[in-house]
């Protein structure tokens, strides 16, 4: 397991973690899941990224995945690339915004979540649906992982005014043409799939609460 230090290069390899070597759970980092925010927060606290050498390292750990709606984050993660002015594209001609349902990938931030989860023994995942606030996501470890009350949010960017103002015109598209949504669905296939079986944990709660929790709690 190699310490990542360079974030840049989370999209680029789908055997990253996030992790603290003493801890018994583990992050798989989404682009477009809060990856960024859990990482500004648990860093602060002793978490690196990691990539794996091979995925025996974390045969005894718990993995830890955050997903969301799979049409919300694609078209989140094209604004995102596009307000960044990495793509060039005509956004005001509506054949253009149809052709971008029909390729599906753009980039890092259009990865399908099943790319970066698909290496990963996922059996015993807890799973977390992503929210806009992300708190959630600090909280439920709050009994679970020392000095999670360190934790300061102070420095935490929300999505910007021209992304988010794509991002509502991608979903507009999406909305209007059946074969937008048709030709999206597609590429988003095993996404879709996943976030309509997987077992959520209740946000409401934290990891003492949860089903799986004394399955694994250290003595």
């Amino acid at each position: 397991m190699q310490i990542l230090l360079d974030r840049t290069l989370l999209g680029s390899s789908n055997q990253l973690i996030l992790h603290k070597p003493d801890s018994i759970f583990y992050f798989i980092p989404i682009t477009k899941n809060a990856s960024s925010f859990t990482y500004d927060c648990f860093s602060q606290i002793g978490w690196n990224y990691y990539k794996l050498e091979s995925l025996d390292e974390v045969i005894n750990k718990i993995p830890i995945v955050m997903l969301r709606d799979p049409v919300d984050r694609w078209c989140s993660g094209f604004a995102q690339d596009y307000s960044s002015n990495q793509l060039n594209y005509d956004l005001q001609n509506n054949n253009v915004l149809d052709s971008l349902f029909l390729k599906g990938f753009f980039g890092s931030h259009t990865y399908t979540q099943h790319w970066f989860l698909h290496k990963f023994n996922l059996l015993n995942a807890i799973f977390i649906k992503f929210t806009e606030t992300y708190l959630d996501l600090v909280n439920i470890f709050k009994d679970n992982i020392d000095d999670i009350n360190q934790i300061k949010y102070d420095n935490i960017i929300g999505t910007s005014n021209k992304s988010h103002q794509i991002e509502i015109k991608l979903k507009q598209q999406y909305e209007l043409k059946e074969s937008n949504r048709e030709n999206l669905k597609k590429y988003l296939w095993h996404d879709l799939e996943l976030f309509k079986k997987a077992n959520f944990i209740d946000e409401t709660k934290t990891l003492q609460n949860y089903k799986l929790w004394d399955s694994y709690k250290r003595e």
